[in-house]
């Protein structure tokens, strides 16, 4: 075996140099590979060398490295909220993580999430992806926030034993008025 990279050696190959020839543990290695999520591509070469042996070459084509990750035209959340929603939903897109397309997708996603909940439910989120050499990528999300949505009219059905007047004003209020409870204005106060 001939082996480009020390990280291949002891971490994700099990196959080592002097090893017998076997196709299962090739393929073991190739699977220990991809499974990995750091890379796009892996093919494995082969070619009989002079000594009667065999040369076997893993070529990989690794995963670009996100170096940035930049929020355009959102102004109705901060970066940090970003941020603190993509860790909380486990999306993994982050700096100096591996580029996966399957988690940007899923961070369009959480992002346009978050701007429905503040009241942007027509935003959409386009991700812009500029190439960095060697083998990076910068990162920014454009969003359009839309117009902000609001509640316009509240059509209550069923409404009998109140006026709709009665209880509009009982949602706009939505926390509790009234005197503590204690046991000298129980029988004064009711629960």
């Amino acid at each position: 075996l001939e082996f480009r990279r020390v990280l291949f050696r002891s971490a994700m190959i099990f196959t080592k140099r002097g090893d017998v020839y076997s196709e299962q543990s090739l393929h073991r290695d190739l699977v220990t590979l991809w499974n990995q999520g750091r890379f796009d591509d892996i093919r494995i070469e082969r070619e009989r060398a002079e000594t009667g042996g065999w040369i076997v070459r893993f070529i990989v084509v690794e995963r670009p490295v996100i170096r940035t990750l930049d929020f355009a035209g959102i102004k109705t959340v901060t970066t940090s909220d970003v941020l603190e929603r993509y860790r909380d939903r486990r999306v993994g897109l982050s700096v100096e993580s591996q580029f996966d397309p399957n988690r940007l997708q899923r961070a369009v996603v959480v992002l346009q999430e978050l701007l429905a909940e503040r009241g942007r439910q027509f935003a959409t989120v386009t991700p812009d992806i500029q190439q960095l050499p060697p083998a990076s990528l910068a990162i920014t999300m454009r969003a359009g926030e839309g117009p902000k949505v609001k509640v316009n009219q509240i059509d209550i059905l069923g409404n009998q034993a109140f006026s709709d007047k009665v209880v509009t004003r009982a949602m706009k209020n939505l926390h509790p008025i009234g005197v503590p409870h204690s046991l000298i204005a129980e029988s004064i106060f009711p629960k």
